[in-house]
């Protein structure tokens, strides 16, 4: 007799032990299977977070050694080389410049008002207390059209449209600006604007202008941002400010085209000039898990 018949026949013969047996087994298997089942599904699920999480870095100086060693400015070239890596899914880049107006006033920075002592109230000043009453504005270049500040929500077009994707490769002198700006210079959509450089001379002791490097700009879209609350001890509101009210939105070689025509006036008049254009750059991972390799 075989080991599979005797095997048949001690089962026939102990029925209940090998029903419970039987039972502990299956059980057992059932709750190895079901274990399994339940680490893929962890798997699974701590993968599309990963994967749908916004996973955004940004290079930044690493000061240690700015002490021993000039640090190296962040170029579009550099950007464009770090693009190449293949544990990115998409990056963004930014132009960021300062011009002025003299004809479109920054929020919370334009006309300026002083009580007269024979007055009892507050008029405007003719002659304002600073040299030249103007608008300051924070420029800020894409490298597309779709903005990042729009798809985070940070800010939203209430008029008009963002620039398309052709204005962005030819450089068009198309803008967005906040409400504020809009509101108080009474712009709207298709209206243009004059932006402006000036090269100073400071060698003196009176400040000169030597040049001035001024283009127009098309208004396409006026946008809102989130503003900032400050909150009294009672949770009311006591105070507002928008961070984002004096931006202007560009395309990144609109914003490369009033910077070269600068660069190359200072150039021409052979003279120290403090540039103030930067690059900002956002990489976007496919994984978290990607991070080490990625830097």
């Amino acid at each position: 007799m075989n080991f599979f018949e005797r095997s048949i026949i001690s089962i026939k013969r102990r029925k209940g032990k090998s029903l419970i047996l039987f039972l502990a087994i299956l059980l057992i298997c059932n709750l190895i299977a079901g274990s399994i089942s339940v680490k893929k599904a962890l798997m699974k699920t701590e993968d599309n977070i990963a994967s749908s999480m916004p996973i955004e870095l940004r290079p930044e100086i690493d000061y240690d050694k700015v002490i021993t060693k000039e640090p190296e400015k962040i170029t579009e070239s550099i950007v464009k080389k770090i693009a190449e890596s293949s544990y990115l899914k998409a990056y963004y880049y930014s132009f960021n410049y300062y011009l002025t107006s003299k004809t479109t006033m920054s929020d919370n920075g334009g006309i300026l008002y002083r009580t007269l002592d024979y007055e009892a109230k507050e008029i405007a000043v003719d002659e304002p207390f600073f040299p030249v009453e103007q608008g300051y504005f924070s420029i800020a270049g894409t490298n597309s059209n779709k903005l990042k500040e729009i798809i985070s929500g940070k800010i939203k077009i209430i008029k008009g449209e963002v620039y398309s994707e052709d204005d962005v490769k030819k450089g068009n002198n198309v803008i967005l600006i906040s409400k504020e700006v809009a509101e108080k210079n009474s712009l709207k959509v298709g209206d243009k604007i004059t932006l402006q450089k000036t090269i100073d001379d400071y060698s003196g002791y009176e400040t000169k202008t030597l040049k001035t490097i001024s283009e127009e700009y098309k208004i396409v879209g006026i946008f809102e941002a989130k503003v900032n609350k400050t909150l009294d001890d009672k949770g009311n509101v006591i105070w507002e400010n928008n961070p984002l009210a004096n931006y202007i939105y560009m395309p990144n070689n609109t914003v490369k085209a009033v910077h070269d025509k600068v660069m190359g006036s200072v150039d021409s008049l052979n003279i120290e000039w403090y540039d103030d254009f930067s690059i900002n750059s956002t990489f976007y991972l496919k994984s978290i898990n990607d991070i080490e390799e990625f830097k």
